[in-house]
């Protein structure tokens, strides 16, 4: 089942949200702009930054690959917390998306309805 459908190039897995970026960790975990993810990010890296002094010093890439290879257990239960937390917001949202989605093809279609109703009737 995998492999039942055909391979996304890398490039073109956007960021369903800003679609501007490939939809990798680094940018799932710190530069999605999406509002949504901003009170997740501020408070992990506080907690962060507390356990790990010099965390914030570190580019974006850096602070993927330290989080998803260090042995700090509380670090490592507070990185699974916010992918975790990151994930079902992502969700959240996705499903927003695809509700809004269905609802504005519903209404263009019952436009376009409502256009050739009124078209037969004149």
């Amino acid at each position: 089942m995998r492999y039942s459908r055909p391979k996304i190039p890398y490039e073109e897995r956007l960021c369903p949200f800003c679609k501007t970026e490939v939809e990798d960790e680094t940018h799932f975990f710190f530069k999605c702009p999406m509002e949504a993810y901003t009170g997740i990010r501020e408070a992990f890296l506080s907690q962060v930054s507390q356990i790990v002094t010099n965390f914030c010093l570190l580019n974006e890439v850096d602070k993927t690959f330290y989080l998803m290879t260090q042995e700090i257990p509380t670090l490592i239960a507070l990185t699974a917390s916010f992918i975790l937390d990151l994930t079902a917001c992502r969700d959240k949202q996705l499903r927003w998306y695809c509700v809004e989605y269905n609802n504005i093809a519903i209404l263009l279609n019952l436009q376009i309805s409502i256009k050739k109703n009124v078209c037969s009737v004149v």
